[in-house]
């Protein structure tokens, strides 16, 4: 692996680490942005339900209270036929708004109760799913009650405009148990809807906090897998750095054996291989510079030799030779011819300047003879 693949492949992987850690908690926040949303719906709507049918439930009281009145007042004997008259649109007026109030409040339980079906449906957690199941039960019992209410205030409507109908203590009492009993279902209902908020918006917080728990690990194991990527990172490009440092040393103080791994695929291995090769050539230079200063010493002892032969063996010879010719110009010069002085002259300059040709050659040997 190159170094650049080295370096590039794990900033991507921390890269799409980072962008997973974000999708996840953008993920967990649009859930819980749902789940807030769906459980203030439904919790709206159950409480705008229950509210109503409590509200059309005091309209539906006020309306008894007054058809009580009136039957009450019917049942004077005294009563005319004008007040009779009046009395009776009254109760058809009470009819027509009690009608409606319950035509209205029927309808709010069902909307209730769809909303309650509709929440059972979606929510995947079972502790929520057995609340809405509780409300979906209070509602059939609020449901049940409302009814028995309903036909007992139509029975007592029907009575009452038929003329002659006088209402009893037990009926009062039953209407008031009804009213206590649907106060009750309503109060119930409502304990119900508020437990449910409760646990819902504790489900969203719990939702919040692992959401934030998972957030972080995923950090932390980034920011771990950052720090051990930074450390493979530097130790895969450091470590062969420092070998190839410590190689060039060991070059430079002139061991050649010195070899580098050059078992990775990156950039760093073919300096390696280059590395080698350099020193695997100045292992060869140093053998042949090695061979050659053996054979330049060997030419130097046979120069010493030839010099020691030129100062023995021709420099003393000339010597002798001109002592000779010095000693013949100084005994027998006077009696030979000057024709034959002249020829030991010239034998005595040609070797001296033969001597001196000879003591040039060897300083200049000497003087150019090669150091190893």
């Amino acid at each position: 692996m190159s170094i650049a693949n080295k370096i590039t492949l794990p900033i991507v992987f921390l890269l799409c680490i980072l962008a997973l850690n974000t999708w996840v908690g953008l993920r967990q926040m649009s859930n819980i942005r749902m789940e807030f949303a769906a459980m203030t719906d439904h919790n709206m709507v159950l409480m705008e339900s229950i509210t109503d049918v409590h509200q059309l439930q005091l309209q539906k009281n006020v309306l008894l209270q007054r058809l009580i009145g009136i039957a009450e007042e019917l049942g004077f004997e005294e009563v005319n036929f004008s007040r009779v008259s009046y009395l009776q649109d009254q109760i058809k007026s009470i009819r027509q708004g009690f009608e409606r109030y319950a035509q209205s409040g029927a309808q709010e339980t069902l909307r209730a109760r769809r909303t309650a079906a509709a929440a059972v449906d979606v929510s995947c957690d079972q502790e929520q799913r057995a609340q809405l199941r509780r409300m979906m039960e209070g509602f059939n019992r609020l449901e049940s009650t409302r009814r028995a209410y309903d036909v007992f205030i139509t029975d007592l409507l029907k009575a009452v405009e038929a003329g002659g109908f006088q209402l009893s203590l037990e009926d009062l009492q039953y209407v008031q148990d009804q009213e206590n009993r649907l106060s009750r279902d309503v109060g119930e209902f409502l304990r119900q809807v508020q437990s449910f908020s409760r646990s819902s918006l504790e489900r969203t917080r719990q939702w919040e906090a692992r959401t934030q728990e998972v957030l972080s690990v995923v950090l932390w194991m980034t920011m771990i897998a950052g720090c051990l990527l930074a450390w493979w990172i530097a130790r895969s490009i450091v470590r062969p750095l420092k070998s190839l440092s410590a190689a060039a040393r060991n070059v430079g103080e002139g061991d050649f054996k010195v070899r580098l791994n050059t078992s990775s695929k990156d950039e760093l291995a073919e300096v390696a291989k280059a590395f080698n090769t350099m020193s695997l050539q100045l292992e060869e230079f140093k053998t042949r510079l090695e061979k050659q200063n053996q054979e330049l010493k060997e030419a130097n002892a046979d120069l010493d030799r030839f010099i020691h032969l030129m100062g023995h063996d021709i420099v003393d010879p000339l010597m002798i030779m001109i002592g000779y010719c010095a000693y013949l110009e100084q005994h027998i010069g006077p009696s030979v011819d000057s024709k034959s002085v002249e020829s030991l002259q010239g034998i005595r300059r040609a070797s001296t300047k033969m001597q001196q040709m000879v003591k040039d050659l060897l300083g200049f040997t000497k003087s150019k003879r090669l150091k190893v």
